[in-house]
């Protein structure tokens, strides 16, 4: 059984241990990631929200407004904004 692409978010409630595949816009965020092998694609859920974290922790300065940090702005020049396709999301729209 194939693994199912991950967009911009998962349904709610999904196992830590649930595979994903991951489309090649994302795949690029992860690659900018320190310890993600480069040719790895598929991910289990669990490994998809603490990488994802860890990017966008790592770009902090670029990302969060003092005003309201639960907002990630990330902008449509930002690999991460290109995966998901937009120029900023809630963290309750991801994991």
């Amino acid at each position: 059984m194939a693994a199912p692409a991950i967009a911009a978010a998962a349904p709610r409630n999904v196992a830590p241990e649930t595979i994903f595949r991951v489309k090649p816009a994302f795949r690029t965020v992860l690659g900018l990631i320190g310890g993600v092998d480069s040719k790895q694609d598929t991910f289990s859920y669990a490994e998809l929200i603490r990488n994802l974290s860890a990017y966008i922790i790592s770009n902090k300065d670029r990302f969060f407004d003092l005003r309201n940090c639960m907002v990630v702005m990330c902008g449509a020049d930002d690999p991460l904004g290109q995966a998901f396709g937009v120029t900023a999301f809630h963290r309750s729209q991801v994991g």
